[in-house]
């Protein structure tokens, strides 16, 4: 899945949950997750019980974002026999609004 966050202000965090479902029968357990940029952040839950929802929240810090940008979180699972899920965010850093100065400071 990809989630495309539009334009952001500079320093204005990114803040994306993915939500995972456990449609087997045996629980899930997440050994990690590998983030494809720096300033980026995952917070879940390692357990995901059949039938079960999680949601994996990402949050990309983007003091140093401009232009387009994109990024990838690759979820791993311990069972090496489920496959690798990655998880993208995308859209525009917008330095613009880093560099505007009050009236009053002109």
């Amino acid at each position: 899945p990809t989630h495309d966050f539009g334009t952001s202000k500079q320093g204005q965090p990114i803040v994306h949950a993915f939500v995972l479902q456990n449609r087997g029968t045996q629980p899930q357990v997440i050994d990690r997750v590998d983030l494809s940029q720096g300033g980026m952040k995952a917070r879940f839950a390692k357990r995901i019980e059949p039938g079960q929802q999680q949601t994996i929240t990402i949050t990309w810090d983007t003091r140093a974002l401009s232009g387009e940008v994109s990024a990838e979180a690759v979820v791993r699972f311990q069972d090496s026999a489920v496959r690798t899920l990655t998880l993208a965010l995308k859209g525009r850093g917008d330095l613009s609004q880093a560099f505007l100065l009050p009236e009053a400071a002109r």
